[in-house]
């Protein structure tokens, strides 16, 4: 698995900034009031021929109790990333002194990993005058006692870095300081931030579907409903709840497909957050119900997302808005096996005939509607560990392209059929 690089501390400090000296893109830069980032993203660099995961992050305390909860929830999601992590504190430099909102986040994400690593620490945008104190190694174990007797020892002395003030206009001047910290440091696993039987219920398919509706009626809380043009569901969102007496956790995430490659790159990259995540899975592919019929955008989906995790698990299927009049259609076993059939030839069989529904449309008003038959469903299947994920990526050209070539596979088959046809009748 892939290492993490993640940096953590309040707003303002310069996480942004420093993870962009070693080839980050994230915003970063002047603010007034509140923080420039304010949700979970990353992305992958090399370093010194290593292959590292950039995670940026909110900082925990803001000015009201919604964006620190807000917040908070972001910085749980990283924590959560699959694969060991590096993980530095970064502090403003104050002229030698530590600030209770540093000691109060440092304390509370650690004691969220139940004080599983050892982490490094920066102090950050140390005045050129003051660096040679930092050196003194009384000073250096003075801030060290103080911070470990909130970290429970866990910082480490040869983790300790300072990084001098550097003009805005020199994005890479702490880039030597951060590469030779990171080589020094360990890749570590976090055991303990959620335990490996935590089960992700995880549903996809495009947009429109009725995902969130369906999770929602399971006890999620996520937003659901009439949209115009795109989908609501534009990030990767979670919820734990209890179904019977299990603890499950219900991932969201948006369609792939939507009418802008930016928005397609968007969605696949939330996808690809949520096959991360620790734990294992349960995978539902859900798909809305068209007379009986497949739709291109469908199989592309499918395909692009069982692919990414190497078609490592067996997955569900949702017929989902059936019309009470096709209700029927869906119990002929005939017909569902020649649907499973056309899937499978994607799904490189992964698609399981015991683990498929089909659910009625409800109005809107009856968000429980559902609930029955998805207890029914998740209590059958099992759940899975996806062994590998690579990034989901798609664009509007490669689905256009899917199209083109499917149309063409039907010609030849109409072709091939009519020759039959007419050899038949000579």
């Amino acid at each position: 698995m892939s290492s993490n690089v993640l940096l953590i501390g309040n707003t303002g400090v310069g996480k942004s900034y420093l993870l962009n000296s070693i080839g980050g893109t994230f915003r970063s830069g002047f603010s007034a009031v509140d923080g420039l980032t304010t949700m979970y993203s990353y992305c992958d660099v090399t370093i010194e021929a290593t292959t590292v995961r950039l995670i940026d992050t909110p900082g925990l305390l803001e000015a009201t109790d919604e964006s620190v909860a807000r917040n908070a929830k972001v910085i749980t999601d990283a924590l959560h990333t699959r694969g060991g992590f590096k993980l530095i504190f970064v502090l403003a430099e104050c002229g030698g002194r530590l600030l209770p909102s540093d000691l109060f986040t440092i304390g509370k994400v650690l004691s969220a990993i139940d004080f599983s690593i050892d982490v490094g620490l920066i102090i950050n945008k140390v005045h050129e005058d003051d660096l040679g104190l930092y050196e003194d190694g009384t000073v250096r174990n003075d801030i060290l006692m103080k911070l470990n007797s909130v970290a429970e020892g866990k910082i480490r002395s040869s983790w300790f870095m300072t990084v001098p003030l550097f003009r805005r206009a020199n994005p890479s001047g702490p880039k030597p300081l951060v590469t030779a910290l990171l080589a020094d440091m360990t890749s570590q696993t976090i055991p303990n931030i959620m335990a490996q039987n935590t089960t992700n219920v995880l549903l996809v398919g495009n947009s429109g579907v009725g995902k969130s509706y369906l999770l929602n009626s399971i006890g999620g809380d996520f937003k659901s409903g009439f949209n115009t043009v795109d989908g609501l569901t534009t990030k990767c969102s979670y919820c734990d709840v209890t179904i019977g007496t299990t603890a499950v956790r219900l991932v969201d995430v948006p369609g792939l497909l939507e009418t802008v490659d930016e928005k397609v790159a968007s969605n696949a990259k939330a996808i690809t957050e949520a096959l991360n995540m620790e734990g294992r899975f349960k995978m539902i592919i859900v798909l809305p119900e068209s007379g009986g019929r497949l739709s291109p955008s469908d199989l592309f989906t499918i395909g692009k997302v069982l692919s990414a995790t190497d078609f490592s698990i067996d997955v569900g299927l949702i017929i989902n808005k059936v019309p009470e009049d096709d209700l029927e259609c869906y119990d002929d076993g005939s017909f569902r096996n020649d649907l499973l059939t056309r899937l499978n030839t994607l799904a490189e069989g992964r698609i399981k005939s015991s683990w498929f529904v089909a659910i009625p449309r409800f109005r809107r008003d009856n968000p429980t509607g559902p609930q029955p038959l998805m207890t029914e469903l998740l209590s059958n299947m099992i759940s899975q560990d996806i062994t590998k994920v690579t990034s989901v990526k798609a664009s509007v050209k490669e689905f256009n392209s899917f199209v083109e070539f499917m149309v063409k596979i039907r010609e030849y088959f109409v072709g091939m059929w009519r020759k039959f046809q007419a050899l038949l009748k000579k």
